[in-house]
């Protein structure tokens, strides 16, 4: 379970290094996320399928905390999805 958390964990720390522009740190990251990946026997995972994986969780992200608003930059995209829970 460790190493679930662990992938997670280096996963949102490659976005974050990726979106303030430090790309460097963020190789460290996603080197860690695939080794952490490996260690759960996950053999098929190479580093373009992790950052798809990583690029489409971002946007499934943005969507659920923006009210269902695609903020990803995406503007061929269109959705119409609601949003999960309604705010008062």
């Amino acid at each position: 379970m460790l190493h679930l958390y662990s992938e997670i964990t280096y996963i949102r720390l490659y976005r974050l290094e990726m979106a303030t522009g430090n790309p460097t740190k963020a190789e460290e990251y996603l080197r860690s996320a695939l080794n952490e990946s490996e260690i759960l026997g996950h053999k098929d995972v190479t580093r373009e399928r992790l950052i798809k994986y990583i690029q489409e969780q971002g946007a499934s992200e943005s969507k659920l905390y923006n009210g269902g608003t695609d903020i990803t930059g995406d503007s061929n995209k269109t959705d119409t999805a609601k949003p999960v829970r309604e705010h008062p």
